[in-house]
């Protein structure tokens, strides 16, 4: 594989922020997550209608579903639920969750995936997004805005690059071992750092 010339999307900095290991797993081994009813009920739900509190908070001049948006420069695309475009100029991302928040509010992996999308909304209309917006629907539907700044985009580059070394190394990098993130992971049947136990300092 010619790494150096892989697009990565969106979601893939997600799914490294979640775990390191999808990257290798889907780059490296070719091998994708299997799609579950959980995944299937997440795309059921993307009607305009969900998103009204929003569009009331907000007030968009344009309401943008599911944009394509690519950076070149660093190698990356994706396809956010929505983007809207204020009447002062600027944009704010969305995405609707079928999901329940963290217990202090956005997921690592959910804001993370809120930067990239900004980025690339620059990089392909020339729109500054300085708000991104996750919209749980789980237990009951709820916002939660994340200001865009320079450190969250720079963090973003970071793992574009970080991914991109995976890819070349072409060995697994550390898993991020959790009893509850290994249990709800899609990749974990396939995942071959399922079976290896966290290591424990051993004490003489």
């Amino acid at each position: 594989m010619d790494f150096d010339k892989t697009m990565f999307t969106v979601t893939d900095v997600k799914h490294y922020a979640y775990c390191p290991v999808i990257i290798y797993i889907k780059y490296v081994l070719g091998l994708r997550e299997h799609t579950t009813e959980y995944m299937e009920m997440g795309r059921e739900i993307h009607e305009d209608k969900i998103i009204a509190p929003v569009i009331a908070k907000y007030k968009p001049t344009r309401v943008l579903r599911n944009p394509y948006l690519v950076c070149r420069r660093y190698s990356i695309s994706g396809v956010p639920d929505y983007l809207l475009l204020s009447r002062f100029n600027y944009g704010v991302v969305v995405e609707v969750k079928w999901a329940e928040p963290a217990r202090y509010g956005v997921k690592r992996d959910h804001k993370l995936q809120l930067g990239a999308y900004a980025l690339t909304a620059k990089c392909s209309m020339n729109i500054n997004v300085r708000v991104g917006v996750i919209y749980y629907l789980r237990p009951e539907p709820k916002l939660y805005e994340v200001k865009i700044t320079g450190s969250l985009i720079g963090e973003v580059v970071g793992i574009i690059r970080e991914m991109r070394d995976i890819i070349g190394r072409g060995y697994p990098p550390e898993p991020r071992f959790s009893a509850r993130r290994c249990l709800s992971c899609n990749y974990r049947s396939i995942c071959p750092s399922a079976r290896r136990p966290p290591q424990t300092p051993h004490h003489s």
